[in-house]
């Protein structure tokens, strides 16, 4: 395990560590980021959920270090740790530009069977993003968006509601829904 892996190694999962402390390491020096990449593979579910987290915050800023490794973000997405597949929603909406559109698009449409509704808010968020970036694709995102309005959660159906009224009616993304810095510049 190389030193950036290690900073993000014990505990539990419910504190993300130093997580934001390695994003920023990886963010000054992106010759770090092949290092921190590692760390989806580690057999540490609690590096796995932490490197997530420095990589979704690493894409925010520079997806062009992200974009290159599409077919690991899609291993990823079946990752058993929920916090890892949450994670790779919100890369994958920071990706919409970075990335062919479909590919990001037919990932976050698959996330929204997850059975995580955190997963599921945030690949709600991310389609939603995705057709607002690629405004031809929201034909197709909205039809997977409305059977959700009957979701057995309250989050998700609130979700739902949001997305729609954002991509229908012109409603503004809510707040906290788009964390790139580069996306809609």
């Amino acid at each position: 395990m190389n030193e950036l892996l290690r900073q993000l190694a014990g505990g539990d999962l419910r504190s993300d560590g130093y997580a934001d402390e390695v994003a920023d390491a990886v963010l000054t020096h992106p010759d770090l980021f092949e290092q921190l990449l590692q760390g989806l593979e580690s057999e540490d579910p609690v590096v796995r959920g932490r490197t997530a987290h420095a990589l979704e915050r690493v894409s925010r800023g520079r997806p062009d270090l992200l974009a290159p490794h599409v077919a690991l973000l899609q291993q990823a997405a079946n990752d058993g740790v929920a916090m890892v597949r949450w994670h790779v929603a919100m890369m994958w909406a920071n990706l919409a530009m970075d990335v062919p559109p479909e590919v990001v698009h037919s990932a976050l449409l698959e996330m929204l069977d997850d059975s995580s509704v955190f997963v599921r808010s945030w690949a709600i968020s991310g389609l939603t993003i995705v057709a607002l970036a690629h405004p031809n694709l929201e034909d197709e995102i909205i039809p997977a968006l409305l059977p959700l309005q009957r979701d057995r959660s309250p989050a998700i159906r609130t979700r739902v509601r949001k997305a729609l009224a954002t991509l229908r009616d012109g409603t503004q993304l809510p707040a906290g829904w788009l964390k790139s810095r580069v996306l809609f510049v």
